[in-house]
């Protein structure tokens, strides 16, 4: 399994440095990788997937009416409102018509949730990584041949993530086909 000690260790050896073996080194291009990796995977988190999308119900909070969204959730979206305008202010549900954080009803809500790396599937890892990787040399400074290799990487560990994001969409929709859709993108095809 691919761990965030690994990711790192991909990125540093990228940019031609050395592994680490813990991520507690105070090294600075460590740290650096670290801020890339993470930013790139809420980058790719946020847009929401298979595996970090749901919907579920917000209940206000009896004594105060307000209500929390989520710690982990980067985006919500409240369905089935009719008309009605919500937000999300300092992590609770915000009333855009009302102006109040006071919601007397429980609502029904597409979250988004950012997960921990060690939880992503494989070809969420793969996709972060591999942009990662790419990001990291580019910011380092990095350049040909290996910018055109790392780049080639990240579009192919993209194509595998869209692939996946594609196939889990068919299911939950009912459309599956049994030799799986045709021209997921317009570069590359299921078998």
């Amino acid at each position: 399994m691919l761990t965030e000690l690994d990711a790192i260790n991909e990125m540093l050896s990228g940019a031609g440095l050395a592994p680490v073996a813990s991520l507690d080194v105070q090294h600075p291009a460590v740290k650096q990788a670290q801020l890339r990796l993470d930013k790139v995977s809420l980058s790719v988190q946020s847009k929401g997937a298979w595996y970090n999308t749901s919907v579920v119900t917000l209940v206000p909070d009896v004594n105060t009416g307000n209500m929390l969204v989520p710690q982990n959730a980067v985006y919500i979206n409240p369905v089935g409102v009719h008309g009605r305008r919500y937000t999300e202010r300092g992590r609770k549900v915000y009333d855009l018509q009302e102006r109040t954080f006071n919601i007397p009803i429980s609502l029904k809500c597409k979250i988004v949730e950012r997960l921990a790396f060690e939880l992503l599937p494989i070809q969420a890892r793969d996709y972060i990584v591999a942009r990662a990787v790419y990001e990291f040399f580019v910011s380092r400074g990095g350049m040909q041949p290996k910018l055109n290799e790392f780049k080639e990487q990240m579009y192919n560990a993209q194509v595998e993530y869209r692939k996946e994001d594609a196939r889990h969409s068919e299911w939950k929709h009912g459309t599956h086909r049994r030799h799986g859709p045709r021209n997921v993108n317009r570069h590359d095809q299921w078998d």
